[in-house]
């Protein structure tokens, strides 16, 4: 049985599954094998009625509020991975105690099981937060987006972000609003893929600035992470400033991170013109038949050709003297043909929720990939030589 939490003492006790709930999400925001040991802890900061737990890696702040009960108001570190260990091992529906004992160790109580975390390091060690993100948490320009929208628009455009270190400004997801447009546009390439999904804007973006912000790769799938198992009734707040950029959850939580320091390319020159007078199909059927007719590759990155016809579209692959077709199902786009890459196809059909629209006026173009469940998103696939 746990002892009532005194007047005098420095602890705080919290739900079991609460905790483990915030604790596993910001073990993803640390290093846990940095050379610096105050990194791969946590801050813990308590105060009459809450816990707030903060992570850092130094190029993001997770940080998190849930319900607590204690007497007084004090601040530790805990080493993340040791006390996950506990909380994995606690029983549904049980509380946990953690306090503040002599010389900064942490005694952990869970029932009748009782741990002593020694040199444990001091709360002043801990980097301030503050010079990480900026003023992001206070940005001038923001906006509210649903929890499917802000999930849709996050998992199409991190399929197509760049993870070449040497093109540092392409390791993100672009945001911005285009000039004389109504809708924030998020942007993500990596030179040979694009995807562009605009979000429709209510009223006016304050002091939005012109150049835009890129928010890291990293950020990005801890987004995709956050905003698992929500209620779609949800929205997340998000406020970008000349640093940084945060992102506010209903239930406590938030993450703040550095922009990509660089210049994000003029992306609209590639942009395909959308006639939709290509073939439209299922784009699990053409996916499957890009897959089969590759059998026949030596290597990857190999070309594939899609030609139109009247009884639907041909997915071709040679290799050397082998040839391997397979058709598919379609409609319209008679005559039109395109030559591509057949892994970077594979990996724009898999976000595609209904029918695929493949266009391009020729065979050097840009060929735009559009989506009839998704009449916001577009996806550029550049082609190859035939």
């Amino acid at each position: 049985m746990n002892a009532p939490v005194t007047i005098e003492s420095h602890l705080v006790r919290v739900e079991a599954a609460d905790l483990l709930s915030r604790m596993t999400a910001a073990l993803r925001t640390v290093e846990t094998k940095s050379p610096v040991p105050i990194l791969t802890t946590a801050l813990m900061r308590v105060n009459k009625g809450s816990l707030e737990i903060v992570t850092t890696d130094l190029d993001q702040i997770y940080k998190a509020r849930i319900d607590a009960e204690a007497s007084s108001k004090f601040e530790f570190t805990v080493h993340i991975d040791r006390l996950l260990r506990i909380l994995r091992k606690c029983d549904k529906g049980s509380l946990i105690d953690i306090e503040l004992v002599e010389n900064g160790n942490v005694r952990v109580q869970s029932g009748t099981l009782r741990m002593n975390f020694g040199g444990q390091l001091p709360a002043t060690d801990f980097p301030t937060t503050d010079d990480i993100g900026g003023d992001a948490r206070l940005g001038p320009t923001q906006f509210m987006v649903p929890v499917p929208d802000l999930q849709r628009i996050l998992k199409k455009t991190s399929s197509c972000v760049s993870k070449e270190e040497t093109r540092y400004y392409l390791n993100g997801v672009f945001i911005h609003v285009p000039e004389g447009q109504t809708a924030i546009a998020f942007v993500a390439t990596d030179g040979h893929r694009l995807c562009r999904v605009n979000l429709p804007l209510e009223g006016e973006l304050d002091e939005a600035r012109a150049e835009g912000y890129i928010v890291p790769r990293k950020a990005i799938a801890e987004l995709l992470n956050l905003l698992k198992k929500r209620p779609d009734t949800d929205a997340v707040h998000v406020r970008l400033s000349n640093s940084g950029a945060a992102f506010f959850f209903s239930d406590g939580q938030e993450l703040v991170t550095k922009l990509v320091d660089g210049t994000f390319p003029d992306y609209t020159r590639v942009l395909a013109p959308v006639t939709y007078e290509g073939p439209t199909a299922d784009p699990t059927d053409v996916s499957r038949a890009i897959r089969l007719v590759s059998l026949i590759a030596d290597k990857k990155g190999h070309k594939v050709s899609l030609e139109a016809n009247d009884d639907g579209v041909n997915v071709l692959c040679a290799s050397g003297t082998d040839t391997a077709v397979q058709p598919v199902s379609a409609s319209g786009g008679v005559g039109k043909e395109y030559c591509f890459n057949g892994d970077y196809m594979t990996s724009i059909l898999q976000n595609i929720e209904g029918q695929v629209t493949i266009d391009a006026p020729n065979l050097t173009s840009p060929i735009a990939i559009t989506d009839s469940e998704d009449e916001d998103a577009l996806f550029v696939l550049m082609p190859v030589k035939k």
